[in-house]
């Protein structure tokens, strides 16, 4: 390596034009000021160029660090929930299977009353399709209450739908100094005000 080629990878010179009048105006003032510190106009301007890339980087780390965390967190928790999920879809199957097979059962007895008929061991083994077949008036009543159920379902999922949009400003908000904007803390919390009051 030749002296001249060591001399630029241990120095770099900058030129910098200003044209602005203003710009021009408030540097020259800055730099007066520099100098009656005793300081020199160089060395304090090349600090604020490396802290203005050091405070960059930090915050480049600091970003890579926030969403390796959130990754992280979304990780274990979806692997901490996976069993409890799992154990509450099984017992919800049971349960309708339970369900299904206690109407079948009141099916049953509500018709074989209905038609005098006697339940035997064998009637009980191989019922028909008309012993086991739901009255038309439950059959009714089901379907009005899933009517009214889903409405429920509905603007309970507009709800959890508000929630997610408001959870995304979180996620997607850089926040400084590890602050929110009180704008957008507001608007979260005023949006889950009273979300599942109902």
């Amino acid at each position: 390596m030749n002296k001249e080629t060591d001399k630029n990878n241990k120095e770099l010179r900058l030129t910098i034009r200003f044209y602005n009048v203003d710009d021009v105006a408030r540097l020259n003032k800055w730099k007066k000021q520099v100098s009656l510190a005793g300081d020199s106009f160089s060395n304090v301007l090349s600090r604020v160029i490396m802290n203005y890339l050091d405070d960059t980087e930090k915050k480049k780390v600091l970003k890579d660090f926030k969403t390796d965390l959130f990754y992280a967190f979304r990780k274990s928790m979806f692997a901490s929930l996976t069993p409890f999920s799992a154990n509450i879809i099984e017992n919800i199957l049971s349960i309708k299977a339970d369900n299904y097979i206690i109407n079948k059962k009141l099916d049953l007895l509500l018709n074989s009353i209905a038609s005098d008929k006697d339940l035997t061991k064998s009637l009980l083994r191989n019922p028909t399709q008309d012993l086991i077949e739901e009255v038309e008036f439950f059959r009714n009543l089901r379907n009005l209450l899933n009517v009214k159920n889903d409405k429920v379902i509905e603007t309970k999922n507009e709800k959890v739908a508000r929630i997610k949009k408001q959870e995304e400003k979180y996620e997607n908000y850089e926040f400084e100094d590890g602050l929110f904007e009180p704008e957008v803390l507001d608007s979260s919390i005023d949006a889950m005000k009273g979300e599942f009051d109902e």
